[in-house]
């Protein structure tokens, strides 16, 4: 199936800016449901969907607090903080109160929570690249060059308004910090 509906796709077409965002917005719930399914597949019940985009929050950006946590996922601050609670029971982050400020506390990511989040994002990269093996190579670097561009340009926006944090600008690489038990 992928291999004819690519075959359809050879001839390059000229893309109006609403034709780009009804495409995004008709890919990315069908890129999210495999997400989706292969994080239950590979979670044994651990953590729920949004309690796994905290953990890949805080693998992007290190420490967070609740409030920009919430704000990044858009939840209410309560809700934000049942998560969070869930997932320090289960050793997946942990709370620092600041030595400064008693009312500023970090959310960061432990060791368990950086191998769960890992295992459950390399399962879904796996199963990701086994349903788009059989494109053809000119399809795929397109595929490849298209989300490069997007990334950048939503990095591009989002540094516009002040809000680059939460977009990394290469995704496919582990960040370079130590995460402390």
């Amino acid at each position: 199936m992928l291999e004819k509906d690519s075959a359809k796709n050879d001839e390059s077409k000229d893309y109006t800016s609403d034709m780009v965002a009804s495409l995004f917005l008709n890919v990315i719930p069908q890129a999210m449901k495999i997400f989706r399914e292969e994080i239950r597949k590979n979670q044994t019940g651990a953590v729920s969907i949004p309690q796994f985009r905290i953990l890949s929050l805080l693998w992007r950006e290190g420490s967070a607090s609740n409030k920009d946590l919430a704000e990044s996922m858009g939840v209410s601050g309560a809700a934000m903080s049942r998560m969070i609670d869930n997932l320090a029971e289960q050793g997946f982050v942990k709370r620092t109160v600041s030595d400064v400020d008693r009312r500023l506390i970090a959310i960061d990511l432990t060791k368990p929570g950086l191998n769960h989040f890992l295992k459950c994002r390399t399962a879904a990269m796996q199963s990701l690249a086994k349903r788009i093996s059989n494109l053809k190579i000119k399809n795929l670097n397109q595929i490849g060059n298209g989300l490069d561009l997007l990334l950048g340009g939503l990095t591009a926006l989002r540094e516009q308004v002040g809000d680059a944090s939460l977009i990394s600008a290469d995704l496919n690489s582990t960040p370079e910090r130590e995460i402390n038990v």
